[in-house]
């Protein structure tokens, strides 16, 4: 028959054990030179083999090696983000493959490697990511890099990288809606143009996109009074294709709230102007876009 203290007793063993391994990890961490470091992320990330570092089946390791990390003096974080950009820096393709790739573009993210980033761009590039970027697997590879290197915007560095790759017609169409978000970070006042080439390809590729969600992060990366002081330069077509994924969603709102601010009136009386086939409708329909996005969904 067990007793409570053999339950006790047994709870402080594997606290005990515990303690043991953060402990072997941490010293793992502070004795080990960078550039074996870095080879232990590379091999570790392309095998799922962390050894001589516990980790457990869950959560991932991104997440526990983070969980680490904030555990670590600032002279040890530095060097585990200097390993790391050197494994980012290593990576090669055929060696070890998109999974690593991956887990160190997460890692990167969680423990704010920003050296790597430049990395990361050159690896998108020089389109080094193994496989169709159409492929479920493959386009994962993608999205994780650009995810990471959006992730760190706004920056120079990236604001032409996200550009370059937002024009050129090549580029893997499943991507582009975080491509448009991290260049709209980075340059919230070119939005028309970029709004502009983002429906070319949605219209090609319907299926790959919510259109109301990426543009809803236009407004709130670009912020609603830049939103409202460029709208202008948006043709009818896009400024009509704009108008219906986010009034749509206003519209929702004013139902829900009883109308308070007339929303659903005004948007009602100014209908007609979706066909914008005329100066004047076109005028009056960014009129009523720029009073919606400022009294409905925030002035910020």
């Amino acid at each position: 028959m067990t007793k409570p203290e053999d339950g006790e007793n047994i709870g402080r063993l594997m606290v005990d054990a515990h303690a043991r391994l953060v402990k072997n990890d941490k010293r793992f961490m502070q004795v080990t030179p960078v550039d074996q470091l870095s080879g232990w992320f590379l091999k570790s990330f392309a095998t799922d083999n962390f050894y001589p570092v516990h980790m457990c089946d869950d959560p991932s390791a991104p997440i526990q090696l983070r969980g680490l990390y904030l555990d670590l003096d600032p002279e040890v974080q530095l060097k585990m983000r200097t390993a790391l950009v050197d494994a980012v820096c290593s990576w090669r393709p055929e060696e070890h493959g998109n999974r690593a790739l991956s887990e160190m573009a997460f890692t990167t993210s969680d423990i704010r490697a920003a050296e790597a980033v430049m990395h990361f761009i050159r690896v998108v590039d020089d389109r080094q990511i193994i496989g169709d970027p159409e492929d479920e697997a493959t386009s994962h590879t993608w999205r994780s890099v650009i995810g990471v290197v959006g992730g760190f915007a706004p920056s120079d560095e990236i604001k032409e990288a996200t550009r370059r790759w937002f024009y050129d017609p090549t580029f893997p169409p499943r991507s582009m809606a975080q491509v448009l978000t991290a260049l709209t970070i980075c340059a919230p006042e070119e939005y028309p143009a970029h709004v502009t080439r983002f429906l070319e390809v949605e219209r090609e590729h319907p299926s790959f996109y919510h259109l109301k969600v990426v543009l809803g992060n236009v407004i709130k990366h670009a912020g609603v009074p830049t939103v409202a002081e460029h709208l202008h330069e948006l043709t009818p077509d896009p400024l009509i294709t704009f108008a219906r994924a986010l009034i749509k969603d206003v519209y929702k709102m004013a139902e829900v709230t009883e109308n308070p601010l007339g929303i659903r009136d005004r948007i009602n009386g100014n209908f007609y102007a979706f066909k914008a086939t005329t100066p004047e409708q076109t005028v009056l329909l960014q009129s009523t876009i720029r009073q919606i996005l400022t009294e409905s969904i925030g002035g910020n």
